[in-house]
Order: C-alpha cells, then structure tokens, then sequence
C-alpha cells in the first residue's frame, strides 16, 4: 500500500510533493549528499532545480529520474 504522502494523485504537480521527491531520492541514491541539505529552488515541467549548501550554483534533475526511482511501477 502506498504511503498517502507520496502519492502522486494527491500532490499533483506541487511544488511540495517534488520537494518530498528530491528528499527522498537524495535519501536513496546519494545519502552521502544529504548533508549539504538540497533545497528545492524551481519546478519546471521536465525538470526541477536546487541547490545544496557548499555549491555556488544550481542543480537540475529530471522528474522522470525520480520518479524512475521511487516509483518504478508508475511507468
């Protein structure tokens, strides 16, 4: 059963759901990364953006990556 939180339906195209993804990703696939603490900065229709502290600029994901990782069965 799907948590109520991360469900996309819910959410739809928030700026809040996709800031729960970036965590949650980060969380899964760089742990490591979590404490330069990613801050979701803009959501886009393909992509999002963010930065992290220590890195003098902003970062780009796909929403397809994220949701490729804690998704799989939505593709």
């Amino acid at each position: 059963m799907r948590q109520k939180s991360m469900s996309y339906g819910v959410w739809r195209d928030s700026k809040t759901w996709w800031k729960l993804a970036l965590s949650r990703y980060m969380a899964k696939k760089h742990p490591e990364k979590l404490i330069f603490n990613p801050r979701l900065i803009d959501v886009s229709e393909h992509h999002i953006r963010f930065g992290m502290r220590k890195h003098y600029g902003t970062l780009h994901l796909s929403k397809k990556v994220i949701i490729e990782v804690l998704h799989p069965e939505w593709n």
